[in-house]
């Protein structure tokens, strides 16, 4: 017989990874970064902040080559995401008033 801490361990590595597997969003191979700017003020930019919390972690598992960069500063009135490629490029994504659903969205739009 398990040890209890054993079944419970293993059902919380499972939950985790069903949560990283809930979105597979490949991102091209010429993308090299992707920076989001954020407000650190907690009134500001819920959706972009909720995104970086649930979200972001799914895009770094499937895509661990990519560079990922968040910046909170108090004094922010926009939030975005910049991806930048290997050109030297970069597609600025704004985030304002937008859930993280919305946020998904807008990057699968562009990258699916």
């Amino acid at each position: 017989m398990k040890p209890l801490w054993v079944s419970s361990y293993a059902a919380g590595y499972k939950r985790t990874l069903d949560h990283l597997r809930a979105w597979q969003l490949k991102l091209p191979q010429s993308v090299k970064s992707v920076a989001v700017t954020l407000s650190s003020r907690p009134t500001r930019h819920g959706g972009t902040r909720l995104f970086v919390y649930e979200n972001l972690p799914q895009l770094k598992f499937y895509n661990p080559e990519v560079k990922v960069n968040v910046t909170r500063a108090p004094n922010l009135r926009e939030a975005k995401i910049a991806l930048v490629h290997d050109d030297g490029a970069s597609q600025i994504i704004s985030t304002n008033g937008l859930r993280p659903d919305d946020i998904k969205k807008k990057l699968s739009e562009n990258y699916s």
